[in-house]
């Protein structure tokens, strides 16, 4: 298969030269801690264990918490695929005997929540994802209120290995010195994203330096990998903000600048935060979870500031450049690969080629079988089989609107996106089509209580009720349309032909108001 990239402009050598740097920067990633797919322990690593006792304070009789060991991937995107169970059956004590396949990872303990917008039991976090060493045995004291207005949680740890969790609660808790007065702030005052302007914004904070002179303070008590790790969650946490803002900058400033400003700006993007200067082993960059959250955001920035627009497949692009030479770095490969496809809410229209490509560049099993999942979101594919619930609790069938182009928008109550897009967009889009029989506008919610759903069509935020109105019948996000075409995030909004086949699915051109008039122009014809 021939697979197209983007076509750059004449500052192409000074893009490129960028990219090979960043690039260069990842190859010193030589080691990945975890491998939720491998259907056995790793060699030299048989019959390892994890034991966690949980002495849960507002758990009740017959309670259920979860304890998830899973990759960097799921802990990334907060889905936690793989968990063990244990129920309360005497004084709030949990206890889990859990069979590793890595000698080192994370960990989280979960548990439903009590209070949901739609009616769906979702896991929430009971305690911050834990890194753990095969052979911890460990005692936590956990107590975690949930309330209408919100979650508090403390825990504390001890046994076999605590000492790592106990500096993981330490750093968390430390507080900003008020009276301290600050060289190198955690976020910059006025930053605007122009990183020529701002020469240490990616410094090491006051702040940060405290959490890294405590954590130096346990070196002799933690292992070489553990204090590492930490290090680099320290080091890599809560840059989001930053990314995004230099972002924004490239998008709307940077190409408006001199060439030589571009290319300056270019070479320092290319190096911030470089890990070369941190300090961190090569093999705990791999294991941390906020490093390579870190990382994955910094490749998703970089199409914005070497192309000055958002582009998935320059993304795509960068890392699939990047090499593959030994297994460590195949999985960091494939695992940012994967958070690409998965996080995307605005698939490109060339998400096909993507998909096919990448089935060439990943080899994690587990992975390749999700790709082919989301493969099913391709144009062309037929969704007039898929039934639901109308207003009356009748069966409706999508291929009961065929004739028509379809807009399929999917939302669910409490969903704030949800209201901004149907009220900025798609209520604008109906009414232009007012007059025209030749759109079907269909609202489909996952909210998993009828009574609920009625509601949120009367208040108006959602849908109208002259849209046609579906329910997903009590099963929420388990619906086989939400499942089967791998819906992770709402709205989500689908463009179907007039024989129930997918066109468009969640393309941005379907989030702006003219381009989407422009696009339902054209194929009511």
């Amino acid at each position: 298969m021939k697979f197209n990239y983007l076509v750059f402009s004449k500052t192409n050598d000074n893009i490129m030269t960028a990219l090979k740097i960043i690039i260069t920067l990842t190859l010193w990633v030589t080691s990945f801690a975890f491998n939720s797919s491998a259907s056995a322990a790793e060699p030299g690593h048989k019959n390892l264990k994890l034991y966690v006792k949980v002495y849960y304070k507002e758990a009740k009789a017959l309670d259920t918490i979860s304890l998830s060991v899973d990759n960097l991937v799921n802990f990334s995107l907060e889905q936690y695929s793989i968990t063990f169970q244990a129920t309360n059956k005497k004084n709030s004590y949990f206890q889990f005997e859990i069979p590793l396949k890595s000698p080192s990872g994370y960990f989280c303990i979960l548990k439903p929540r009590t209070f949901t917008d739609n009616g769906e039991k979702q896991l929430r976090q009971l305690i911050e994802p834990y890194f753990y060493e095969a052979g911890d045995s460990i005692t936590i004291n956990l107590s975690s209120p949930e309330t209408f207005t919100g979650i508090s949680s403390d825990a504390t740890v001890t046994g076999r290995g605590a000492t790592k969790y106990i500096v993981k609660n330490q750093l968390k808790s430390i507080k900003v010195n008020i009276g301290h007065q600050i060289r190198i702030p955690s976020y910059p005052f006025g930053f605007d994203g122009n990183i020529l302007k701002f020469k240490d914004f990616d410094a090491i904070s006051d702040y940060n330096q405290r959490r890294l002179d405590l954590l130096r303070s346990y070196k002799l008590k933690l292992s070489p990998l553990v204090h590492d790790v930490l290090r680099a969650d320290i080091l890599y946490e809560n840059q989001t903000g930053i990314l995004l803002q230099i972002a924004q900058y490239g998008r709307d400033s940077l190409w408006n600048k001199s060439e030589p400003f571009k290319s300056e700006f270019q070479r320092r993007f290319a190096r911030i935060y470089g890990h070369e200067n941190n300090r961190v082993s090569a093999k705990a960059l791999s294991s941390s979870l906020e490093y390579t959250k870190f990382l994955f955001t910094k490749m998703r920035v970089a199409s914005s500031v070497y192309t000055g627009m958002k582009s998935e497949e320059y993304t795509y692009k960068m890392m699939r450049s990047m090499p593959g030479i030994n297994s460590n770095q195949q999985m960091l490969k494939d695992n940012l690969i994967l958070l690409l496809f998965l996080v995307t809410e605005r698939q490109s229209d060339s998400s096909v080629e993507l998909y096919m490509d990448a089935l060439t560049q990943v080899k994690n099993p587990l992975y390749l079988q999700l790709i082919e999942q989301l493969k099913l979101r391709a144009p062309g594919r037929d969704l007039s089989h898929f039934v639901l619930e109308d207003m009356n609790g009748s069966k409706v069938q999508l291929a009961d609107f065929r004739g028509k182009v379809s807009l399929l928008d999917f939302w669910f109550t409490g969903c704030g996106h949800c209201e901004v897009y149907y009220k900025n967009v798609l209520s604008e889009v109906k009414h232009y089509f007012k007059g025209s029989s030749q759109i079907n506008f269909i609202s489909i919610s996952s909210d998993v209580y009828r009574d609920k759903w009625k509601q949120s069509i009367e208040s108006g935020a959602y849908t109208s009720n002259d849209a046609i109105n579906l329910f997903t019948g009590g099963l929420g996000m388990k619906h086989p349309i939400v499942k089967d075409n791998q819906i992770w995030g709402f709205p989500c909004v689908l463009l179907l032909d007039k024989n129930g086949r997918i066109l468009k699915f969640n393309t941005q051109d379907l989030y702006d108001k003219t381009t989407l008039i422009a696009l339902l122009q054209k194929k009511q014809i």
